[in-house]
């Protein structure tokens, strides 16, 4: 899961340092947006399975939405099933 807890940033680099510094290509560069992507489409199908669900959305939904929109099909009652009872210095 997402282990750069610092920033976006951080995985960035770590990820373009690591693939494209051998890459003879010009290639586009991994950018935060796409991290920031990743990861929250990532943490939502985690969610998702401890629920036992399973999610589709349209195409082309702005991460935001995207986030507001599994909350309420996965939030009941305002908590995630997978928080409740959940207390440790990392999230809280």
């Amino acid at each position: 899961m997402y282990s750069f807890h610092t920033s976006t940033a951080a995985f960035v680099q770590f990820w373009n340092d690591s693939f494209w510094r051998n890459q003879t290509v010009n290639c586009n560069k991994v950018s935060r947006h796409q991290i920031w992507q990743a990861f929250v489409q990532e943490s939502i199908r985690r969610v998702a399975a401890v629920s036992g669900e399973s999610l589709e959305y349209p195409d082309r939904v702005g991460i935001d939405d995207l986030a507001g929109l599994a909350f309420a099909y996965l939030g009941q009652g305002g908590l995630i099933e997978g928080a409740r009872n959940h207390s440790c210095t990392e999230c809280t």
